[in-house]
C-alpha cells in the first residue's frame, strides 16, 4: 500500500509541475489577442492534461487496489483487492489543490449526480453559471471534445474580469465500473469499490464536467 501511494504522490507532483510549465509558456505571448486566445487555449490543455491523468488512474484501478499488480503486467490471482482511496476524481483534484494554491487558477469537477443521490461530493454541485453551461451541452449534444469559455465581470464595485471556461465530461467505458449499472457492483450491494452508490449512468451520457476560472483584473 506505501508503495503504491508513494507513486501515485510522484505522479501527481509530475502533474502539477507540467501544468506550471505549460501555464508560463502559453502565458509569454505579447498582445491582446494573443492573450485572449492563451486563456482558451490554456484552459483546453488543463482539461486535456487533467482528463487523462483521470483516464489513467481509472484504467488502472485493479493495479492501484489489487496487492502486488504491478502496471503492464498480468494481474496476480488470489491476491487481496482493497480500495486505497485513489480514483480518477480524488486523484484529479489533489493535483488541482496544489496546483490552485501555486497559480490562483481555479478548477472544479461538477456534477448533479443522477438518480436523486446528487453529488457524490456536495462540494461539486455547480453554481449558476456552472449549471447553465451544464444545460447548455445537455441541449445542444456537442461532440466530446468540444468546451465553452467566456470573459464575465463579478463581484461589486469595482468589479473584476475572469475568464471561465467548461468541459463536459461525457460517460465511457471505463467509467462505467463505478458509476454504471448497480446491478454490475462489485459487492452486490449496489455500490462501487469507493463505497458509494452507482447511478446508473448510460454510456456517452454528460455526468458533468470540469470548470476552469481564471482570475484576469
Amino acid at each position: 500500500i506505501s508503495e503504491g501511494r508513494t507513486r501515485m504522490k510522484s505522479l501527481q507532483k509530475v502533474a502539477i509541475l507540467t501544468l506550471i510549465c505549460a501555464l508560463m509558456t502559453l502565458s509569454a505571448g505579447s498582445g491582446l489577442t494573443q492573450r485572449i486566445y492563451d486563456f482558451e487555449k490554456m484552459s483546453k490543455d488543463l482539461v486535456t492534461l487533467l482528463t487523462i491523468a483521470g483516464f489513467s488512474v481509472a484504467d488502472n484501478l485493479d493495479v492501484i487496489n489489487l496487492h502486488k499488480a504491478k502496471l503492464g503486467m498480468p494481474l496476480p490471482e488470489g491476491e487481496p483487492y482493497s480500495y486505497k482511496g485513489i480514483d480518477p476524481v480524488t486523484f484529479a483534484k489533489t493535483i488541482t489543490r496544489d496546483f490552485t494554491t501555486r497559480t490562483g487558477i481555479e478548477i472544479r469537477f461538477v456534477s448533479e449526480g443522477k438518480g436523486g443521490y446528487g453529488p457524490r461530493n456536495p462540494a461539486d454541485l455547480p453554481d449558476e453559471w456552472e449549471q447553465a453551461q451544464i444545460n447548455r451541452f445537455k441541449d445542444i449534444g456537442l461532440p466530446p471534445g468540444v468546451g465553452f469559455g467566456e470573459f464575465l465581470k463579478v463581484g461589486e464595485k469595482p468589479k473584476r474580469v475572469i475568464y471561465r471556461y467548461f468541459f463536459p465530461l461525457y460517460m465511457q467505458e471505463r467509467c462505467m465500473k463505478c458509476h454504471g449499472d448497480p446491478a454490475t457492483s462489485p459487492t452486490g450491494d449496489k455500490k462501487d469499490i469507493t463505497n458509494y452508490y452507482m447511478e446508473n449512468y448510460k454510456l456517452g451520457e454528460l455526468r458533468g464536467g470540469i470548470s476552469v476560472t481564471f482570475p484576469i483584473s
